[in-house]
């Protein structure tokens, strides 16, 4: 990211695009892999050091027979697969798609371990609810955002003190170049607040 008269992006592609400005969208953690010329302020670089993310595991089940019955079903457990929720909720059809989520410590035990191991960790929490489920499951997809090449982790966690110290220091423009992301909306943690924030920036050009 060159910064001059104007600014200018180069890719590892090799395109090169030249702009009057730039709204830059990145988590922290990209956005420090950026060869920055001239270099960020430091005060930029030390907030984007300190901004922690969550790490996250999804885990998303199709299953043939939506077998929970409740549409808006959701449910909290103590264990390993921690969160569950109706993801087709109020899509036409028989089938449906649950989705476990879990958080931190829980999240980085379910990354290291394969689908079938998973998929029996949600079939026992599953089962003094709704008995042998095994039968219906069609197909399963795992994602763990901490492992993420461009985030390590999903969404931004602000520690006390932070959103008022912190956060005004990343969404401070750089240059040319607007800053704007779910890690500083309002609605944060949320691709709507993501998208709330990059209007914001570019309603200040």
């Amino acid at each position: 990211m060159e910064q001059g008269d104007k600014v200018k992006v180069y890719c590892a592609n090799g395109k090169v695009f030249e702009a009057d400005k730039v709204i830059c969208t990145l988590p922290t953690f990209a956005l420090k892999n950026i060869d920055w010329k001239p270099g960020l302020p430091e005060n930029k670089i030390e907030a984007l050091n300190e901004l922690q993310y969550a790490r996250i595991n999804k885990h998303a089940m199709l299953f043939d027979k939506r077998f929970w019955k409740s549409e808006n079903f959701d449910m909290v457990t103590d264990q390993l697969p921690h969160y569950f929720y109706h993801a087709t909720q109020g899509q036409s059809g028989s089938s449906g798609v649950l989705i476990s989520y879990s958080i931190g410590d829980k999240a980085a035990v379910i990354a290291n371990q394969n689908d079938m191991t998973n998929f029996k960790s949600v079939q026992e929490t599953l089962q003094p609810v709704f008995g042998d489920i095994k039968p219906y499951l069609k197909q399963q997809a795992n994602y763990y955002w901490g492992n993420d090449q461009r985030s390590h982790g999903s969404y931004a966690i602000y520690d006390p003190g932070q959103w008022f110290r912190v956060r005004p220091i990343l969404k401070e423009p750089f240059m040319h170049t607007h800053f704007a992301g779910e890690h500083l909306a309002d609605w944060q943690g949320f691709m709507e607040g993501a998208i709330v924030s990059g209007e914001e920036a570019a309603g200040e050009f």
